[in-house]
């Protein structure tokens, strides 16, 4: 088999994230998805094709590999008006004469009205061009196949989830598993925007119940942790969407907060640490950052999706992921939170979502991979 260029979301994260490397860690579980996948896929930022003999990525795609794939979890952002960053990468694609096969590709919005959805021009190319490049044009959900078709005229759109489920087939049986006879650990939580009021008062009822936090992105989280880890955290160092809360009550005194973050927070750079976490001490997620849940099914344990976005209802809604509306009172209820994470159904579309995503790969002439047993 001919080696696979793939470019896009990070598979690592630096030691700088996220103080001073502004990232999401949810889109290293997406980008890895090609590794788990094939052998033989080497990462534009790796180098190790110059060991081969080639002296930049561009070269090595073209007179080595098979294809190029474009990881592309958040890429696409509804109302932009700077096209800079789409010119840029299509500029790098048109010098790319192998096959492009797109993973995971979706518009970032909350509006839901597609006559409300606009893209600057640069992203319509670029679309575009993706759309040529490939038998079939990979989108995480129907929303996003609806935006393409309608703003950039594709008509090679084809829905498959986020490829990261595709990722480790073994976890499903785990998961049936730790379903069937319980999981240990404690719960964890993850947030988007904690400083809107619903996931402010889920991230407080987090710290209250002793739930683990994971971060994927908030820099304001991590700077209070790496200060309490020194000893040196003052009031001015709480996060200022948890600040507020500071009034004397256990669950809002800064050492009490302190405490919290030095035995519940973490952060994760890379995903085999981020999955052994979870299979040891996790005993489910929940919240509204996407990927975090995906880390904790790939694990082998439950989550709850909150939706807050069209982008996360479409994922849930096409491979049929427990989920609730964000705005949902029962969130409080730890017991109301284990019953809505019934995954009958995702159990009965898993066989289906895998076939649509081999097909998918088979169109686009790579190789299928293993379906859960």
């Amino acid at each position: 088999m001919k080696p696979i260029g793939v470019m896009g979301c990070l598979p690592r994260l630096p030691v700088e994230f996220p103080l001073t490397y502004p990232e999401n860690a949810g889109n290293m579980v997406h980008a890895n998805a090609p590794f788990r996948m094939f052998d033989s896929a080497f990462f534009v930022k790796d180098v190790n094709y110059k060991a081969l003999g080639f002296e930049n990525f561009l070269s090595f795609v073209n007179k080595r590999c098979s294809h190029l794939i474009v990881t592309m979890a958040n890429t696409l952002r509804a109302g932009e008006e700077d096209g800079a960053k789409y010119a840029r990468m299509l500029d790098f694609l048109s010098k790319v004469d192998k096959p492009i096969v797109v993973f995971g590709l979706g518009i970032q919005t909350k509006e839901t009205n597609l006559d409300g959805i606009s893209l600057p021009q640069e992203a319509v190319a670029l679309v575009n061009h993706l759309s040529s490049r490939a038998t079939l044009l990979g989108v995480r959900g129907d929303f996003t196949k609806r935006v393409l078709e309608r703003l950039c005229g594709v008509s090679n759109a084809y829905v498959t989830g986020c490829p990261s489920l595709f990722s480790r087939p073994l976890a499903f049986a785990e998961l049936r598993e730790n379903i069937k006879n319980g999981t240990v650990g404690r719960p964890a939580y993850a947030g988007t925007r904690y400083f809107d009021t619903n996931e402010n008062a889920h991230l407080i009822n987090a710290i209250r119940q002793g739930h683990w936090l994971i971060e994927p992105v908030n820099k304001h989280n991590h700077n209070f942790y790496v200060k309490t880890l020194s000893g040196s955290d003052s009031v001015e160092d709480v996060p200022y969407f948890l600040r507020r809360h500071l009034k004397g009550e256990e669950y809002g005194d800064r050492h009490y907060m302190r405490n919290y973050f030095l035995s519940s927070y973490r952060l994760f750079r890379n995903t085999d640490e981020w999955f052994q976490f979870n299979a040891e001490a996790v005993s489910f997620s929940y919240g509204s950052r996407f990927h975090v849940n995906m880390a904790t099914l790939l694990s082998g344990k439950p989550a709850l999706w909150l939706t807050h976005d069209a982008r996360t209802r479409e994922l849930v809604e096409f491979m049929g992921l427990p989920n609730v509306d964000i705005d949902s009172e029962c969130m409080s209820d730890i017991n109301a939170i284990r019953k809505l994470m019934n995954f009958e159904c995702f159990f009965d579309k898993i066989g289906g979502l895998f076939k649509n995503f081999n097909e998918y790969l088979a169109a686009n002439d790579l190789p299928e991979i293993s379906a859960p047993v």
